[in-house]
């Protein structure tokens, strides 16, 4: 458990202190006294590196989640925009339906003016048959 790499004499009982380079630590085995040693620049670094290392996994955890909650907008509003795609496309095909009724209409209405004019042009026809009829009957005296 311990790495001993050097000694020195504890301070309550003069026992031998053992140094413990993992929690940089002097302990005496003796009286249980516990001395902080200055870090070395070993230990310092591997401290600053660890705790650079713990900002780093957090900045990115944020960054991740971030870039998560942003796909998820993301995700939503091409589905907002596929649904209104969809409104529009039934739209589209409703006045297309609609234009349709209405040129069906318009040639319905073609056709009813092209007979109403037939039927003025016989109506007129008639009445000219009639008014000839007429007057060919008074010239031969039939009438009058």
């Amino acid at each position: 458990m311990q790495n001993s790499e050097f000694t020195n004499k504890c301070p309550n009982c003069n026992a031998v202190m053992t140094h413990d380079k993992m929690s940089e630590m002097l302990i005496c085995d003796y009286c249980g006294t516990i001395i902080k040693v200055a870090e070395s620049d070993e230990v310092k670094t591997a401290r600053i590196q660890a705790q650079a290392r713990k900002e780093a996994d957090i900045e990115k955890q944020k960054i991740e989640s971030e870039y998560n909650a942003r796909q998820q907008e993301i995700n939503l509003k091409h589905e907002q925009i596929d649904l209104k795609k969809e409104e529009i496309n039934k739209g589209i095909e409703t006045i297309r339906t609609g234009a349709h009724m209405i040129d069906q209409g318009a040639q319905i209405a073609n056709t009813a003016s092209r007979i109403i004019k037939m039927i003025v042009a016989l109506a007129a026809i008639s009445v000219i048959i009639f008014v000839i009829l007429l007057v060919g009957c008074i010239a031969k005296g039939v009438l009058g």
